[in-house]
């Protein structure tokens, strides 16, 4: 299920549009005071009556926009709903004859915003004094654009709001360039009607924001602030041209483009890639200003262990009841991340803990009443909430769920070893994903006090038929085991089942790094905002059908990467320092389990308590530009708000995505920040393209872990610079706010 969170304003939020940055306190104003305004009550009639000859045409003009609601003419009604000045300048450069926008054109932006400012202040008497219901109200009909009825259903209709934008920007662009007015009048005047397509203004709605329009436009004519800026304009639009500098989607660009080729090899740690790679970030950091985060130096060395395990014989023996063997690696695949050459553990006993969860705050405990200690744990993967929406969360599944969660428990709790039971609708993936992952090469962190002989022995994935052998052995029915475990009340169980695990294990320990930087902040330095993307991913590995055998990773995560670096250039280049200091954070090995950001929340450059949140940049491209942002994780803190406001500001909206049914909310570096205290959340691209004719080429589905997630020059990154600034929006604000996020 998905809620929506209409579009909401926050006192202090940096604004960052599609494009270029402008600091809250710097916002544009309006040229004219309510009171240098026209007085438009004083000329402009009244919403006509119902009966009326005007009311009746503006219901026969209704009738005939419903003809409208479809086909090209309907997709022009829902782009130019927008309320977003950068949008709308979009929407007219064509007219126009030139791009406009806060790049090409920031003094012809500044005016624009300026002048839009204006004419909706003039359209808050009328629309306040007359509150007119609009259509879909009075027809009980849905729009084209159904997100925003909720918020636009007790607003005034008369007049129209957007259409004064839309008729004020053709006023003022027809101005500066009066070759082109018919055009542009034309484009402003399609502007008002898309209004009645939509079925959110009548037509006297939007004919008198025409009227209105005007006589505010002519009114600005003697504003001299407004002849100033129109001229700078001019001189802006008609100056011969500077050389650009390099735009945000260029440098996204370059950056994907060369972290992502063949050069870097896939950037899999502790390979040759790994020193190419880190070593690329550090430059590209040092040459964007910042220093380096870990004294002095731009990494943060942590040692990992690599283990390869098998059972002897390849197999587990058991005796109950019955005697059954577990075949390696059909019935379960088996490692550890102990520093040893075998394990050994006579004569094991097997229990079954249903979930293996202990959380008291849902009342749910499978240790209860049993002891495991030295024993064999077997976990269901995924939480209660998977099989009855009235436990947990439901579908949202939470951090029980996982896989990884079964063995920190486990080990809690005394045990020898645990195997997660998999099911592949509940781990929303298949066993062979379990074999390929766990067969060789299990990588953890490295304590070198302990040799981690304080990890479980034994850590494993048990498949249902290697559970239905050990059920069979104990004499017990596995299925109706299952599904008590499923049930509040369950009592876990031994199996009186033994045997002896023998396993051979090879190990190699490596030493990898986390690449930081920092800005730091003034009054509030020793606080942080995190920015965080992993740059590792899956080097070179199998070859696909076309014999690419480099696994590029370029939507995961160069793009990350790339975006993260853009916010840095973004934060070096404000007028003064944040308040807070900024973290740039690179992990190492989040695909093989998010160690890198593990280690560093272990090691932090400031304390976890003093961290305001982490902002994660996770395969933010390609991306088509949407109307709205899809959040997994909200509700936990105050840093939905932030978001709220930083979409609102681009005239975006939110959309809170609680179903987590794949756990993917957990499969990133942010999580190890939320399991700190630190508040963080999913942030994905949007559902609602702002152009239906331009879907995303390359959604996830085509290039997740494969070769073919390579960059491409037909890459849509409209998107992602939008959720870029997004992000940057958010951090920006966070560093400078009064106190530290909350936390609920």
């Amino acid at each position: 299920m998905i809620k929506i969170f209409i579009r909401s304003l926050m006192v202090g939020m940096a604004v960052v549009s599609l494009g270029i940055t402008t600091a809250a306190s710097q916002q544009p104003q309006a040229y004219l005071q309510v009171e240098d305004l026209p007085d438009i009550l004083s000329f402009l009639p009244p919403p006509p009556e119902e009966g009326s000859p005007t009311f009746e045409a503006d219901k026969a003009i209704h009738a005939w926009a419903l003809s409208q609601r479809q086909g090209e003419r309907a997709q022009r009604a829902i782009r130019e709903g927008t309320t977003n000045v950068d949008s709308m300048a979009l929407c007219f450069s064509g007219a126009f004859g030139k791009k406009l926008s806060r790049e090409t054109t920031p003094l012809t932006m500044y005016l624009l915003e300026r002048s839009i400012r204006t004419f909706r202040l003039a359209a808050t008497k009328p629309k306040n004094a007359y509150l007119r219901k609009r259509p879909f109200v009075y027809f009980n009909e849905g729009t084209l654009i159904p997100e925003y009825e909720e918020e636009e259903r007790n607003t005034g209709s008369y007049p129209s709001g957007h259409t004064t934008r839309g008729w004020g920007m053709a006023l003022v662009l027809a101005q500066l360039n009066p070759d082109r007015q018919d055009t542009l009048m034309a484009c402003g005047y399609e502007w008002g009607q898309s209004r009645v397509i939509a079925n959110y203004h009548w037509q006297s709605d939007v004919d008198a924001s025409r009227l209105m329009t005007s006589a505010t436009f002519a009114r600005l004519q003697a504003c001299e602030e407004y002849r100033k800026d129109l001229a700078a304009a001019m001189e802006e639009l008609y100056a011969p041209e500077k050389p650009a500098r390099e735009s945000d989607e260029q440098l996204l660009r370059n950056w994907i483009k060369t972290i992502a080729s063949d050069e870097f090899g896939g950037r899999k740690p502790m390979t040759a890639y790994e020193d190419k790679t880190v070593s690329y970030l550090a430059e590209q950091l040092e040459e964007l200003g910042l220093e380096p985060a870990f004294d002095g130096s731009w990494f943060q060395p942590f040692e990992m262990i690599a283990v390869t395990a098998k059972p002897l014989g390849s197999k587990l023996t058991v005796r109950g009841k019955k005697k059954a063997e577990l075949r390696y690696p059909n019935d379960l695949v088996v490692w550890t991340a102990r520093a040893t050459d075998k394990v050994v553990l006579p004569k094991a006993e097997y229990v079954f803990c249903g979930f293996g969860i202990h959380a008291p705050e849902y009342g749910w405990d499978d240790y209860a009443g049993i002891d495991v200690k030295g024993k064999i744990v077997i976990a269901m993967v995924n939480d209660p909430g998977y099989y009855d929406n009235t436990l947990f969360r439901g579908l949202n599944m939470t951090y029980y769920g996982r896989w990884l969660y079964k063995f920190e428990e486990a080990l809690r709790q005394g045990a020898a070893g645990c195997l997660v039971l998999h099911n592949t609708e509940a781990a929303s993936y298949g066993w062979h994903v379990c074999v390929n992952g766990h067969m060789e090469d299990n990588l953890a962190l490295y304590d070198p006090a302990t040799h981690n002989a304080n990890e479980l022995a034994l850590k494993g994935w048990l498949h249902e038929d290697g559970a239905r052998k050990l059920f069979a052995a104990a004499g017990m029915d596995m299925n109706a085991a299952v599904e008590a475990a499923k049930k509040p009340g369950f009592k876990s169980f031994s199996l009186k089942v033994k045997g002896d695990i023998k396993m051979a294990v090879s190990y190699d320990l490596q030493q990898t790094r986390n690449v930081g930087a920092i800005l730091r902040g003034t009054d509030q330095k020793d606080e942080v905002v995190v920015l965080n993307a992993h740059w590792d991913h899956l080097g070179i590995g199998l070859p696909d059908e076309h014999g690419d055998s480099i696994y590029n990773g370029a939507a995961d995560n160069a793009s990350g990467m790339a975006g993260a670096l853009l916010a840095a250039k973004k934060f070096k280049e404000q007028p003064q320092a944040p308040r807070r200091s900024v973290l740039f954070l690179f992990p190492s090995s989040e695909e093989s389990g998010l160690f890198g950001s593990e280690y560093y929340c272990n090691h932090p450059v400031v304390p976890m308590d003093k961290t305001t949140a982490c902002l994660n940049f996770e395969s933010i491209g390609p991306a088509e530009l949407t109307r709205d942002i899809v959040i997994l994780g909200g509700g936990e803190s105050d840093l939905d708000r932030y978001y709220e406001a930083a979409a609102a500001a681009q005239g975006r909206y939110i959309f809170y995505d609680d179903d987590n049914s794949d756990g993917w909310f957990f499969r990133s570096d942010h999580y190890n920040f939320v399991k700190k205290g630190v508040p963080a959340v999913v942030v994905e691209n949007g559902l609602h393209p702002v152009d239906l004719g331009r879907p995303n080429k390359y959604p996830m589905p085509v290039w997740y872990h494969k070769p073919s997630d390579e960059y491409r020059n037909d890459w849509d990154l409209s998107g992602t610079l939008s959720n870029v600034n997004l992000i940057f929006s958010v951090g920006l604000s966070l560093s400078n706010a009064e106190e530290l996020l909350g936390r609920e």
